[in-house]
């Protein structure tokens, strides 16, 4: 992927002038009407991507959704255009006696052409769009990606649709923007949100369980959890109430690893867990005895 300057660079390059528009929106849908091959319609969708990086570049949201738009009808002229080309006939046979239906197809064509596989079925999948579908997702303030409109099909059911916000905005998370939760109350009619909240609590609940599942994690130098929270022991950490929480904060391992290991030290004795769910060094622990023990384990591994 080619690296976007910034509008400043831009601006230095140009001595100050901010560059035209690399193609109009209108005239470039007009021109790819009239596109009667494979490599002109490519051109245009190589034009929406130029459009998309000069949005990018000064910040233009209005030209930003011209170019996802006019990607949008460029993969789905070439699309079109492949399925014309090389259709896939049923039945018959060719001069050679092979059936008609194992020849290359529209996805081999525009393969041939340079698009990979997931571009030439996303280009395919966009073509036997319903029109009055294509066209309300042009028209939507934020079209998607012809990936995206290829896979997804909206509108199956009001939990399908309201469960992809929750998802979207579950990847503004792990991408570390701070408006994930903004961006997904402004998709949520008001009287949706019961659903939503439902959805959220499910998916905590399968987190949960999917961190209680994973392995025993080990660092780098071959230690468990177990092995450091006997060495907080040690080191007076557990002189005081502790909460799982903490653990997991302190050291970065998942919850159930932590549980499963404060369980085995409080069979062996060196850690007692009260009514409120704290752990706290046992009266009797001796902690020389304790450093010895961790230290002949590492010496001697069994």
């Amino acid at each position: 992927m080619q690296q976007v300057i910034s509008a400043d660079e831009a601006r230095k390059i140009t001595k100050g002038r901010t560059p035209l528009v690399p193609v109009e929106y209108e005239t470039a849908c007009k021109a790819l009407e009239a596109c009667l091959t494979l490599d002109e319609a490519k051109y245009w969708r190589d034009k929406a991507d130029a459009l998309a990086a000069w949005a990018k570049i000064y910040g233009n949201d209005k030209v930003g959704r011209d170019a996802r738009r006019l990607r949008l009808h460029a993969y789905k002229r070439m699309g079109d255009l492949a399925r014309e080309l090389r259709p896939l006939r049923h039945g018959g046979k060719t001069a050679e006696g092979l059936p008609v239906g194992s020849q290359p197809g529209a996805r081999a064509l525009l393969m041939e052409t340079g698009l990979n596989k997931s571009q030439a079925q996303s280009a395919l999948r966009v073509s036997r769009m319903p029109k009055k579908e294509f066209d309300a997702e042009v028209a939507s303030p934020r079209p998607r990606s012809p990936t995206t409109l290829g896979t997804i099909r909206p509108g199956t059911s009001k939990e399908y649709d309201l469960f992809r916000i929750v998802a979207m905005s579950f990847r503004a998370c792990l991408r570390k923007r701070g408006d994930a939760a903004q961006f997904a109350m402004s998709h949520v009619p008001a009287q949706d949100v019961s659903i939503i909240r439902a959805l959220c609590i499910e998916v905590v609940e399968w987190l949960d369980t999917l961190e209680q599942c994973l392995p025993e994690e080990r660092d780098l130098e071959g230690g468990t959890i177990k092995g450091k929270i006997s060495k907080d022991i040690i080191d007076g950490y557990f002189d005081e109430p502790r909460r799982p929480e903490e653990l997991r904060s302190r050291h970065k391992y998942n919850i159930g690893s932590i549980r499963a290991a404060l369980a085995e030290i409080i069979d062996e004795g060196y850690l007692v867990r009260s009514a409120r769910g704290e752990y706290q060094i046992a009266d009797t622990v001796d902690k020389a005895a304790l450093k010895s023990r961790i230290f002949n384990v590492k010496r001697n591994p069994l």
